[in-house]
């Protein structure tokens, strides 16, 4: 991304004072497999972090779980 990156973005969004900033689900998809890496993404507020290659049955159950969440 041109300004930020994901984990930055991820942050930014957190730290905003937007009412829908903690609510909002954040997901990272990346080719990373490194622990350290996903560790840092849940800790600037990432919600999920998916691997690739992408399982397609597991993001669809994941965003049917965010999307039917209850606020």
């Amino acid at each position: 991304m041109p300004v930020m990156n994901g984990l930055e973005t991820a942050a930014e969004i957190r730290n905003s004072d937007h009412p829908d900033a903690h609510q909002v689900a954040i997901f990272a998809v990346t080719a990373s497999d490194n622990e350290e890496d996903e560790a840092n993404a849940l800790r600037c507020g990432i919600n999920e972090y998916i691997k690739k290659p992408i399982d397609n049955y597991h993001l669809f159950n994941l965003m049917n779980r965010y999307l039917t969440k209850e606020n």
